[in-house]
């Protein structure tokens, strides 16, 4: 598994695709987990809460009496349906699960078929000495870059 790693790139002189300014981070890290995975969360809480309130298992039962055997059958049904309470845990799951499994696809795939960043010229400090322009296209080599913080 030595030939496995990051997809090697080089670059045209003039490109102005990758010579934009480096900028620091516009969204911080909390505000993109508490988007990210805390507003779904709480979306698929809610849906549940409201579909439990509108339409419980048990029907209508407020406001009416109830003799000993509806009694019963009530408190039957209402520990048969105790599995409802698991749901919002599955759907959380699954969508936890179905995050992640897409961000492993999505950065599995940056890595090896990635193109270079828009502010990479900027955050590489080409060493011109190094660079031969007049063939075009410069193959990049860790040796081009004087940023040591790469």
């Amino acid at each position: 598994m030595t030939g496995l790693g990051p997809t090697r790139r080089g670059f045209f002189c003039d490109d102005e695709s990758i010579s934009y300014p480096y900028r620091t981070d516009t969204v911080s890290d909390s505000v993109l987990i508490a988007c990210f995975i805390g507003v779904p969360v709480i979306i698929a809480g809610l849906l549940k809460m409201t579909e439990q309130t509108f339409n419980p298992p048990y029907g209508d039962i407020f406001g009416q009496k109830l003799d000993d055997s509806e009694k019963k059958e009530l408190l039957t049904a209402t520990w048969n349906n105790v599995h409802q309470y698991k749901f919002p845990f599955r759907v959380v799951g699954s969508f936890l699960f179905g995050q992640m499994s897409c961000s492993l696809f999505m950065e599995t795939t940056k890595l090896f078929a990635g193109r270079l960043r828009p502010n990479f010229l900027s955050v590489c400090v080409i060493d011109l000495d190094r660079v031969n322009c007049s063939q075009g296209y410069v193959e990049i080599d860790d040796s081009m870059c004087r940023n040591d913080d790469l």
